[in-house]
């Protein structure tokens, strides 16, 4: 909600008067120390799930610029843990590793991660937790065949989305490389076809590795990355969106204390900020 409706709110259920400048000072101040609290860790197994994705946010000194938001899971105890950046892939592989260390994660040969298609995603994935398995979202795979079933097909026709339909159930039964050597073979004569073609297949290609949905489906796991998109859509499009510009420094507090209260940090942030008052 907005500062000046937080101030009605404040005043009519606790009896606090507070102007909406007060309430944004107080926001800004404690946005700011959640970035640099300390973590509280250990006690995680080694088995973790992690989801990786990025959000747009609109900053007052760059303009548009990515927000890159990790949700790390315990697939055990379902215990989750949020991180956000706003930075280069560089910053955000060593907090991600800072927040693995402090839940006490050691063997990233046991982690799991999904993404979509980024290759920044699946470089810093593969140089920050080594070994780890990945997995391609199922639905940007889709997402990807679907435009190229539209350009070939049409918007709409029945005809695309049958075959968007044979494909994804290959992709499920079959794998990725299933579907790419039945993508190679397709004759195009329109040269509009070829290129889109072209671009799927290249879509393709370097992500083959994290495709085998076969598999996954046979260990029960998921092949979507709902969890982070859910966090996208809570942590920036809920708060940080909506026409608003935003100081960086502001955006990232906002994000980080969002996140605090989605995982189970929330209560650990205050109780730590009360013991150093």
């Amino acid at each position: 909600m907005s500062y000046q409706e937080t101030s009605r709110k404040l005043e009519r259920l606790c009896g606090l008067r507070l102007s909406a400048t007060a309430v944004w000072e107080h926001t800004v101040r404690w946005s700011r120390r959640s970035c640099s609290y300390k973590r509280e860790g250990g006690g995680w197994s080694d088995e973790v799930n992690l989801s990786v994705d990025a959000a747009k946010v609109n900053t007052v000194e760059k303009g548009w610029r990515d927000i890159k938001l990790a949700v790390f899971e315990d697939a055990t105890t379902k215990r989750r843990r949020c991180a956000t950046e706003i930075g280069s892939s560089k910053q955000w592989g060593r907090k991600l590793r800072r927040v693995a260390g402090s839940l006490g994660i050691r063997k990233t040969t046991q982690m799991r991660i999904w993404a979509d298609g980024a290759k920044w995603i699946w470089k810093l994935a593969e140089k920050s937790f080594p070994g780890a398995r990945c997995v391609l979202d199922f639905y940007h795979a889709m997402e990807n065949m679907g435009a190229y079933a539209r350009n070939v097909f049409g918007e709409g026709t029945s005809e695309g989305a049958k075959w968007l339909q044979r494909m994804g159930h290959m992709l499920k039964t079959k794998g990725g490389e299933a579907v790419y050597q039945k993508l190679s073979e397709v004759k195009v004569r329109r040269k509009a076809h070829r290129k889109a073609l072209k671009k799927l297949l290249k879509y393709f290609r370097p992500l083959l590795g994290y495709m085998d949905y076969p598999s996954y489906i046979r260990e029960d796991l998921a092949i979507g990355s709902g969890v982070v998109e859910s966090a996208c859509k809570q942590i920036v499009t809920q708060r940080l969106k909506r026409g608003r510009r935003w100081l960086t420094d502001h955006a990232l507090g906002m994000a980080t204390m969002r996140g605090l209260f989605l995982s189970d940090e929330w209560d650990n942030f205050w109780k730590q900020q009360l013991q150093c008052a």
